[in-house]
């Protein structure tokens, strides 16, 4: 795995054996300045990985997410650039995860029927196998 980008509360790899992007993020994501960068390095990292590539979001040490724009924009950017499947995984119900729904629900490019929450690592990863 290569990681290609690292940020106060995410890191983006990607598994070019899969073609999969993998993303985890973590803590309170409340800082416009500090997670700026977050749509950027997501298109920066499929343009790593072939057509028809899945994505792993790794929610599950998320606190809060008050970032709503950037959730769409990095939700678009992978709508955009054709992705195949997107798993969200969770480890809790609660606000940060209504956020990131609503911005899924308001991308183009049919991304919400591209995606799928899980609140299990094993079975976002067999979904996105398949």
């Amino acid at each position: 795995m290569i990681e290609t980008a690292r940020g106060l509360n995410y890191v983006m790899r990607i598994d070019t054996s899969k073609n999969r992007l993998r993303v985890k993020f973590f803590g309170d994501i409340t800082d416009p300045a500090e997670n700026k960068d977050i749509p950027a390095n997501v298109k920066d990292a499929c343009t790593r990985l072939a057509a028809g590539f899945t994505c792993l979001a790794d929610f599950t040490e998320v606190g809060l997410f008050g970032l709503p724009d950037i959730a769409q924009q990095v939700q678009e950017t992978l709508a955009v650039v054709h992705v195949r499947k997107v798993a969200s995984v969770w480890s809790k119900e609660g606000f940060a995860k209504i956020v990131v729904q609503r911005s899924a629900d308001h991308a183009a490019g049919g991304y919400a029927e591209k995606r799928k929450v899980f609140s299990d690592m094993a079975e976002a990863e067999a979904w996105l196998n398949s």
